[in-house]
């Protein structure tokens, strides 16, 4: 039994060193489903709701577990400054290899110091899912708010829930027999983000849903 950083690392690693056909398998109560490894390096012109987040970033920005770090080049090339934060060590040595500038391997609730420079956030591909829970969302939107510029922007992907205003999920990943402990996985809906936003004294619209239901928030602070 592996962390579910030690199995998305080993995932990362594969693609990027040659196994371009390798699968992440997640499993929870009501089934199973299949992520391919590239997915996490596609280009954010390719993905719609990547590439509409990306188009909402202004001036500065922290990327909240970016991966490999195609969203970090994306917006170096385009003359924005980002910092990259990643808890895997691996997904960290990867960006360097890459040349992804300003890189720190360490969690977000870590507070590092470089946090508070910045004017956008950027929180896409399951970051908020890796939260867990509600108590742990609203932690994440008090920290946002606390460390963004007046006017700072904060962009997430999640979603959307027919029936829930919010839901924990159970899951595990899997990845070339590597096994992860079960880990919360949460999802906000588009209604309850907004109620929940305004309470924490962001503005929030929805830019972006696709027919799966995935959308992109813009939360502004107030």
């Amino acid at each position: 039994m592996q962390s579910v950083v030690e199995v998305f690392g080993t995932a990362l690693a594969s693609y990027y060193n040659g196994n371009k056909s390798g699968k992440l398998i997640v499993r929870e109560n009501n089934g199973t489903s299949v992520i391919p490894t590239s997915d996490f390096f596609r280009r954010p012109e390719d993905v719609a709701t990547d590439r509409i987040a990306l188009s909402y970033c202004r001036r500065s920005v922290l990327n909240i577990g970016a991966n490999g770090g195609e969203h970090s080049l994306f917006l170096v090339a385009k003359g924005i400054k980002v910092i990259s934060v990643d808890s895997s060590p691996i997904a960290c040595a990867i960006m360097h290899q890459r040349g992804v500038p300003s890189v720190i391997c360490g969690h977000l609730f870590d507070q590092h110091p470089m946090f508070d420079r910045t004017f956008t956030w950027l929180a896409l591909r399951g970051v908020i899912g890796q939260l867990g829970n509600i108590r742990n969302f609203f932690h994440f939107l008090d920290l946002a708010h606390r460390n963004l510029y007046p006017g700072g922007r904060l962009i997430l992907s999640s979603e959307n829930l027919k029936y829930e205003g919010y839901r924990t999920r159970h899951l595990t990943f899997e990845f070339d027999g590597r096994v992860s402990e079960e880990v919360p996985w949460f999802d906000v809906g588009m209604s309850t983000l907004r109620r929940v936003a305004e309470s924490k004294n962001f503005n929030c619209r929805v830019v972006y849903c696709d027919d799966s239901n995935k959308y992109v928030a813009l939360l502004t602070k107030k």
